[in-house]
């Protein structure tokens, strides 16, 4: 024997809109402009994880090739990562600390 669900009432009017003059259903001007801007920051992520999957399949031959190589110029890309995001965030603060 399953439970019985059932829809829980709540009087949020952002997403409901005025039945009256939306008509049952609809949503409001609000919630179609988030909903606008959510697909739009969506779609936008995927233009960097299509160019990094073109990269990926265009230097798979090299990284097959010299295994070696490729694991140490990762571990630098990485280890400069941390020092870069590492020296920005200190400038960032200190910047920051100035002006306020």
């Amino acid at each position: 024997m399953q439970p019985e669900l059932k829809p829980v009432p709540n009087n949020d009017s952002v997403f409901r809109g005025n039945a009256a003059s939306h008509g049952a259903g609809a949503l409001a001007p609000e919630a179609h402009k988030v909903l606008r801007n959510t697909y739009l920051l969506l779609a936008l992520t995927m233009v960097p994880t299509v160019g990094g999957a073109y990269l990926g399949m265009a230097t798979s031959g090299i990284i097959t090739q010299h295994p070696i190589i490729s694991f140490f110029v990762m571990l630098a890309a990485v280890i400069g990562l941390q020092f870069a995001i590492a020296a920005s965030s200190a400038t960032a603060r200190s910047a920051s600390a100035c002006c306020c």
